[in-house]
């Protein structure tokens, strides 16, 4: 395998102003460089996969020639592959960690290995961290997706690097995917760095390095290909439809995906480097943020020609839309190089700029869509996302739900009531129960306690408290709904 030189050592890795969240506690340890297929069967359409070891048993059953066509594979579990405190500096060190992880799944010939995965592996809102991969080819997680689907996956604190190894034309690396041809990458999220190094100063040949965030070559083709059965849970999600005997894909592309991190490509003839994904066709990119910062490097000649997008670095037919990127150069716009044509149909350029300040609106996440959820004074995160911070705070409140309710004081003939500030709210109502068993309104206020005098001994009183948001909505506070007796 290929080493990493210091000639191509990436510059540390640029941090944005949004907040990344830290990765979670997970339920298993971290990889132990082996792989475990035990778990595989053979007999069933969905299997469920929980340790670092099983991930990479799945690597090996497809690269063995097992494309798993009609089986879902669900990820139950946080991983960590790697220890991750000092991630960001792998590469600038030109030392790779211990476990070195094998894409799932190879693009090529019969003659040279021709691997595709073909199911559907479903992260389920979970994280995996400290992935580090060094291939030849593709890089990705997956190397390369032939009709099928990742869905609903976390990426971060890990690697990918991805090299022409003279075996195929060019490189291709994607933090989810090196090549994706006719499937679906959806509800994805990547913070890690990928490089994509090109054959450098060749007289001739045509070697191509492709580097985006989430795919590094996405090659869709318009079809519907039945992609397995979803057994358990499975977010849901608009792209695949339920064909009697497992779910299909309606529509190819890359779906609700956000991209963090440093993307650098390195070539002597021709790179493409994008945000999203490098090079595109025949395809859709659709309600996907693209937050990186990114260098290249043209070759020891400086000859090589690079083309930068924001979203996307090269294309023929790939449309955009409703994607929008961090506000950083504005000489760089959504697609790097356009090489659509009247004939096949003009690509246009929909990607929009957005400034921090805009992003963290609430009306952004608005309309990045259903797949994103909105986050105070912070950028849209996927409703998938088991580890964000809004995940963590609905955990935290529904917890807290089980012993936390209103308190309630009386002294004097008069009823104090205090309750816990719920996350967002601009202020709060408190109904009072009437006769008619309806509520009627007592009291606004932006405080978490209020007083009502002449509280008459032996009453009993029925309440009801609702938070009030920044758009107008109310909801009732947990354990709003309560009674007490004076």
């Amino acid at each position: 395998m290929k080493k990493i030189t210091a000639f191509f050592l990436a510059l540390a890795i640029a941090l944005t102003t949004f907040v990344i969240p830290a990765g979670a506690a997970t339920k298993t340890k971290v990889w132990n460089g082996k792989a475990d297929t035990s778990w595989y069967t053979g007999k069933k359409t969905s299997y469920n996969i929980d340790t670092p070891e099983e991930l990479a048993g799945l690597s090996e059953l497809v690269n063995s020639g097992n494309s798993m066509s009609g089986i879902t594979i669900n990820l139950t579990a946080d991983l960590v592959m790697n220890d991750t405190s000092d991630w960001n500096k792998w590469v600038e060190r030109g030392k790779l960690p211990k476990n070195v992880f094998t894409p799932i799944g190879k693009s090529g010939n019969i003659a040279g290995g021709y691997y595709p995965f073909c199911g559907i592996f479903n992260g389920n809102g979970h994280t995996i961290s400290g992935l580090c991969v060094n291939s030849g080819r593709t890089a990705g997680l997956f190397g390369f997706v032939y009709h099928g689907a990742v869905l609903n996956l976390i990426l971060e604190k890990g690697v990918i690097y991805g090299y022409d190894n003279g075996k195929g034309k060019g490189v291709y690396a994607g933090g989810v995917a090196g090549i994706v041809d006719g499937g679906v990458i959806s509800q994805c999220e990547n913070r890690m760095q990928v490089y994509s190094e090109g054959k450098l100063d060749m007289a001739s040949g045509d070697r191509e390095a492709y580097a985006g965030g989430i795919v590094g070559s996405i090659h869709p083709e318009n079809i519907t290909a039945i992609v397995g059965g979803l057994v358990g849970s499975i977010f849901f999600n608009p792209l695949l439809m339920n064909s009697g005997g497992g779910y299909a894909i309606k529509e190819s592309g890359i779906y609700d995906c956000v991209s963090y991190g440093y993307v650098k490509v390195m070539s002597g003839t021709t790179g493409y480097i994008g945000g999203i994904a490098g090079w595109g066709n025949n395809g859709i990119i659709k309600n996907c943020m693209a937050i990186n910062s990114w260098d290249a490097n043209r070759g020891k000649r400086n000859r090589g020609t690079i083309y930068r997008g924001r979203i996307l670095g090269g294309t023929y037919s790939c449309k955009i839309t409703n994607c929008y990127y961090h506000k950083q150069n504005n000489d760089i716009k959504g697609i790097g190089q356009n090489w659509s044509t009247a004939a096949a149909g003009i690509v246009k350029d929909n990607a929009v700029c957005k400034t921090y300040e805009q992003m963290i609106s609430k009306s952004f996440a608005k309309t990045m869509g259903e797949a994103f959820v909105y986050a105070k004074n912070d950028r849209p995160y996927l409703v998938c996302d088991l580890n964000s911070p809004v995940a963590k705070t609905a955990a935290s409140d529904t917890n807290a739900s089980k012993t936390t309710k209103p308190t309630v004081s009386i002294k004097n003939g008069k009823a104090t009531i205090s309750w816990s500030a719920a996350d967002g709210a601009e202020s709060y109502i408190v109904y009072k129960k009437q006769s008619n068993g309806k509520y009627k309104k007592l009291i606004a206020t932006k405080k978490t306690k209020i007083s009502i005098k002449n509280v008459k001994d032996g009453t009993q009183y029925d309440l009801l408290i609702k938070a009030v948001y920044e758009d107008g909505t109310k909801s009732t506070i947990k354990n709003g709904k309560f009674s007490f007796k004076a």
